[in-house]
């Protein structure tokens, strides 16, 4: 016996119809031609099982925050590499971006945008990271300190921009690792954090503004 088995789908608007099917022939000999009479009952519950998988990924698909491809343009900033863990991420870089403010105003630098964090190394179950921590600025040569001057090239980037308190950000690098995967491009450094709005601004941690860029490249 033989069969093959296909997928039809009928699209309109948003929506789509997915029909699963196999089909083949069973020949002459007897026993396969039972089998066939058998096959729905066999076949059936996982064929249904898969088209509820299939319809629950489209769901869940559909909850997906707006993806954004760019390229950001070559820029300047001040950075302090450091690392931290769960205990001690809001002291370590709370410090870090306090000390660049200073910097910048004594060095009567312009700064361009909001703060960020750049992740070198990271380590999924201690969630023990690595990170550039950082300021965009207008233009610099040179600083004191343990802060460095940083001129990064263009750079292309897939991003979201995620609402809420930082320890549920989670989803939203599940998400963008999903989209890099199927559109076949490939991730070329660490991700990037940008704090639009967070507690030093707004107290309501569900209004906290956080970019969230993976680097790729094609």
């Amino acid at each position: 016996m033989i069969s093959y088995g296909l997928m039809e789908l009928e699209c309109s608007g948003d929506s789509c119809r997915v029909t699963w099917r196999d089909e083949g022939t069973l020949g002459n000999f007897p026993l396969e031609r039972f089998f066939g009479l058998l096959a729905d009952r066999m076949m059936g519950p996982d064929f249904e099982k898969g088209l509820m998988n299939l319809k629950a990924i489209a769901e869940a698909r559909a909850e997906w925050p707006e993806i954004k491809e760019t390229v950001w343009p070559a820029h300047t900033f001040l950075a302090i590499t450091d690392s931290a863990g769960p205990e001690n991420y809001a002291m370590v870089m709370g410090k870090a971006y306090s000390e660049l403010m200073q910097l910048a105003r004594k060095e009567n630098l312009q700064v361009t945008g909001a703060p960020f964090a750049k992740y070198i190394r990271w380590d999924s179950v201690t969630m023990f990271s690595v990170m550039d921590l950082g300021i965009p600025v207008a233009t610099a040569e040179s600083v004191g300190g343990r802060a460095r001057v940083v001129h990064y090239p263009e750079l292309k980037v897939v991003l979201v921009h995620y609402f809420g308190p930082y320890e549920k950000t989670a989803p939203m690098y599940h998400v963008l690792d999903q989209y890099v995967k199927e559109t076949g491009l490939k991730e070329a450094e660490g991700p990037w954090e940008i704090y639009i709005t967070g507690p030093d601004t707004e107290r309501d941690t569900a209004r906290w503004e956080t970019v969230i860029a993976f680097p790729v490249k094609d």
